[in-house]
């Protein structure tokens, strides 16, 4: 016997009430393989029942138009609706893997890729992750744990980046110019003298295979094989910012052409202040105020005690940065910088000195497919960022008095 319009909205509470049951009853834990086949059931159901709802409230008013009763929803969490009505990540994959099998979920087709073929259609584009987890994802790339967002991306919709860059000194007598004039005087004209610095992107990217029962039992594995994925990505990006040697990946740090190697002031393996000091004075004049210090965690034992006079050198001004600052300056720190008393071990950087460019339309791609390895029971989850950089200056840039060189990057040399 078919159910009433208000039997079914009291069947909708029940399930709801047993659903939000199991979720305070896993408060604080994940959920058992048990209770996760509950909660999908439950959903399962209460899809079904609220299609039926839908279809004999459609019925009831087409002879006098009312104001559509909603029924009571499952518990989903605060992001659901901007996760496109996904409550984690392990329910989308979840439906992702029952779409192979002929159950499509009608949130699956609001999501889909719409590149190629049809969109209703999983096997024409593959189904696209939530947007709220892609930002997660960007997040760990771009927020305070990267130095990526240290050296201000450049976004940009194209392959390739064109930065003109003068590289003439403020005492240079080239390019563009002033002098003192007499009264009535002709003013000498000058020129600019440019030169272009491409900065092409490349492609960074991840790959994991999972199986269906593994994805299907435990709700969070999707989530972790991305996040882990995303880390991954970091990790490589990062390296290549600090020593990449610029072939198919960013120009490094410590290849840079204009990259300039402070001499030990003293004898002995030791950082002195002394030895911060000078590297600040290598700085090109204007850079030290907006540059940051990038360094080994070997280094920081070395130098947490230093002071100048009365006053430490490293100071806990945690707002600035995790780790404090030195002379006033932000410290971060790179697992990519080379290890303790070897030239690469501390930096004193300058953004201003090193073009970084990414892919503005999705600077972060996260997909999810499971015809890769569909034979297998295998869904594939995918990662990929296009990332382009390098050093501005192809030299160090000569003093007006004086036989040191200057530039945006600094780094101390050997001690012994």
């Amino acid at each position: 016997m078919r159910k009433t319009a208000p039997q079914i909205r009291q069947d909708l509470a029940a399930i709801s009430d047993e659903a939000n049951g199991i979720i305070r009853a896993t408060s604080g834990r994940q959920l058992s393989a048990v209770e996760s086949e509950r909660v999908n059931a439950l959903t399962e159901k209460f899809t079904a029942l609220t299609a039926e709802l839908s279809a004999l409230e459609m019925v009831a008013t087409l002879g006098s138009p009312m104001p559509r009763i909603t029924a009571p929803g499952l518990p989903q969490a605060d992001n659901a609706e901007r996760n496109g009505g996904w409550r984690n990540p392990g329910q989308f994959f979840s439906a992702v893997r029952a779409a192979a099998q002929g159950r499509v979920d009608p949130r699956l087709v609001q999501n889909a890729q719409t590149t190629f073929g049809n969109e209703g259609a999983g096997a024409d584009g593959g189904f696209s992750i939530p947007p709220d987890w892609r930002r997660q994802i960007l997040e760990l790339l771009t927020g305070p744990k990267s130095i990526v967002s240290l050296f201000n991306p450049i976004p940009t919709p194209s392959n390739q980046v064109i930065l003109p860059v003068d590289e003439v000194a403020a005492h240079s007598t080239a390019g563009i110019s002033a002098a003192w004039t007499n009264e009535g005087a002709a003013i000498t004209p000058s020129k600019p003298v440019l030169k272009q610095v491409t900065i092409n992107l490349h492609k960074v990217a991840g790959l994991v295979h999972l199986s269906d029962e593994l994805v299907e039992d435990n709700p969070v594995t999707g989530a972790y094989a991305l996040t882990i994925l995303a880390k991954k990505v970091l990790a490589v990006v990062e390296e290549s910012i600090v020593a990449g040697d610029g072939s198919a990946k960013p120009l490094g740090l410590l290849n840079a052409p204009g990259l300039v190697t402070q001499t030990k002031a003293t004898t002995g393996t030791a950082i002195t202040a002394k030895d911060l000091g000078n590297m600040v004075a290598r700085m090109v004049p204007g850079s030290f105020g907006n540059s940051f210090w990038l360094l080994h965690t070997s280094v920081l034992p070395y130098v947490w005690n230093l002071t100048v006079g009365q006053s430490p050198v490293m100071v806990a001004d945690y707002t600035k940065s995790p780790y404090g600052t030195i002379l006033g300056r932000p410290v971060f720190t790179s697992e990519f910088c080379k290890d303790y008393n070897t030239v690469g071990d501390i930096f004193l950087v300058s953004p201003d000195g090193y073009g970084l460019a990414v892919k503005s339309q999705g600077m972060v791609v996260a997909d999810t497919s499971m015809h890769f390895a569909f034979d297998q029971n295998l869904q594939s989850f995918r990662v990929t960022m296009r990332v382009g950089g390098t050093p501005l200056l192809s030299g160090a840039v000569e003093r007006k008095n004086g036989s040191d060189t200057l530039s945006h990057i600094v780094a101390l040399g050997v001690r012994s």
